[in-house]
């Protein structure tokens, strides 16, 4: 199964956008929501959740995710889901 390929768009102001090729949503456990849990900035003990990246399902107990979703933070507190 191939993943929706997203279209790059140049707009008015020479920015570059993504559109999905496809508006339908796909439901596949092999592709996941990478969700970081940060500290707040106030309150330590306060945790909140992030949306950071997607990553990939490859076999056994490994996921694939792109370098730049988990290099700023090796060690971070996240999940799968």
């Amino acid at each position: 199964m191939l993943a929706a390929t997203a279209v790059a768009h140049a707009t008015d102001n020479d920015l570059v956008t993504l559109q999905a090729s496809s508006t339908v949503a796909i439901t596949d456990n092999r592709i996941a929501t990478l969700w970081s849990v940060i500290p707040s900035w106030d309150d330590l003990n306060d945790k909140r959740v992030r949306r950071d990246c997607t990553a990939s399902y490859i076999g056994n107990i490994f996921w694939l995710t792109a370098h730049h979703c988990v290099s700023s933070s090796p060690f971070m507190d996240g999940f799968l889901q």
